[in-house]
């Protein structure tokens, strides 16, 4: 098992030199202008076949080539090279969700047995550039036509469907429990690293990414993570948001073990409220973690959380302006 990366890989730069687009929350959008795609609750993914290799990289730069190896052949299924674009997915859960890839998100490697009982489908929405042509500068629509010529779907990957009907898209997926759906422009290009309002993310349920400030352990004397103590971005910087304990799997609580001790710190690394447990073990905020939860409460704390599965993806930088801090839930305007 491997623990969480801390660290954003500077050879991401030298080898892939792009950032992902983001989308930006907010409610689904009409019109013919738009195309809608399914918003899958997985992980977000480049895959680089230049060099005549696969290589694959997480949204912070994090270097996943080892750790999904059902992937490498991608590179005889882009001849000449290209950089794409997509979400990571668990293939044996229905709906897929990202906890059902905890198995594979936190290790660096994947044996046969692995890959066996935690397969992985590669969901490509996106091609940025092809036998070295650059695509970025292409609308949307013209991306997505080469995408399809260019890639078959296999067991491992397919191509992302695009709907014109984007309220017939959000009923389908709350029906079948998936995440939200992904809207675009047609006309929009690929704008590396920035959060852009020509993609805009709706989500049927309340989800985040939370920073992990502290912890406690398991009563009982077991050597188990009892409970986590969290925060979320806010325009002062982060702001405490309570403590989760559901959750907190065998395999989450090894994980997290094994590095939380390595980033103690005496003192809370966010103002507090009144009341708070003086037991916590503070750390320094730099593990991410996705929460699923009812909302927030009137002092911002999160309702019912659980956590479904550590971050090693996504940095705390990342969070700043990745999805607004009072979580609302969003649908058709």
């Amino acid at each position: 098992r491997t623990t969480p990366s801390l660290s954003t890989e500077p050879s991401f730069r030298q080898h892939c030199a792009v950032d992902p687009m983001l989308a930006t929350p907010g409610p689904l959008p009409r019109g013919p202008e738009w195309a809608f795609e399914v918003k899958f609750d997985g992980i977000r993914l480049l895959a680089d076949t230049r060099s005549g290799r696969t290589r694959l990289w997480s949204r912070n730069g994090r270097d996943l080539t080892r750790a999904f190896p059902e992937l490498a052949a991608l590179r005889r299924a882009t001849p000449g090279g290209a950089v794409l674009d997509g979400e990571l997915i668990a293939g044996n859960a229905r709906p897929p969700t990202l906890q059902a890839l905890a198995t594979r998100i936190n290790r660096t490697t994947a044996d046969a047995s692995l890959q066996r009982t935690c397969p992985v489908v590669y969901m490509v929405f996106d091609v940025l550039e092809v036998q070295g042509r650059d695509m970025t500068d292409r609308p949307f629509d013209e991306r997505h036509a080469l995408l399809t010529d260019l890639l078959d779907d296999s067991a491992t990957w397919h191509v992302s469907d695009v709907f014109d009907d984007g309220a017939a898209l959000w009923e389908a997926t709350a029906s079948a429990g998936m995440e939200g759906v992904v809207s675009k422009r047609r006309t929009s290009v690929y704008r590396p690293g920035v959060r852009s309002p020509d993609w805009i993310k709706t989500v049927h349920r309340s989800a985040t990414d939370v920073v992990i400030i502290g912890w406690r352990p398991e009563a009982g004397g077991r050597q188990r993570v009892g409970s986590l103590t969290v925060a979320v971005p806010s325009p002062g910087g982060l702001q405490y948001a309570g403590s989760v304990g559901s959750g907190l799997t065998g395999h989450l609580s090894e994980a997290l073990l094994a590095v939380l001790p390595s980033i103690a710190r005496t003192d809370p690394p966010v103002g507090l409220p009144d009341g708070v447990d003086p037991s916590i073990r503070w750390v320094d905020p730099v593990l991410v973690a996705a929460v699923d939860h009812l909302g927030t409460t009137r002092d911002g704390r999160l309702r019912q959380a659980a956590i479904s599965a550590l971050r090693p993806d996504v940095t705390v930088a990342d969070l700043a302006d990745d999805q607004p801090t009072d979580f609302p839930r969003t649908g058709p305007a």
